[in-house]
């Protein structure tokens, strides 16, 4: 099992929104400071990730690109 913050996969949307300009990526949910735990803010990130996982797995060009792939299974 490999763990990510949640500011890890706001910088690799930032990545994959430089590196294909012309894709639409799902929006992030605002970050909080206060009440992230709360079930709706969880259920709101877990539809994000979901959704750019999803994103990542039906576009072979965004699967193999480097910038991706370091982010993804590297660190």
């Amino acid at each position: 099992l490999n763990r990510r913050r949640y500011s890890e996969f706001i910088a690799l949307r930032a990545d994959m929104k430089k590196a294909f300009p012309k894709i639409n990526f799902p929006s992030a949910p605002a970050k909080r400071l206060f009440g992230r735990f709360d079930g709706k803010v969880i259920n709101e990130r877990l539809e994000f990730f979901q959704a750019l996982c999803d994103l990542i797995a039906a576009d072979e060009t965004i699967r193999v690109c480097d910038r991706v792939r370091l982010k993804t299974y590297c660190s």
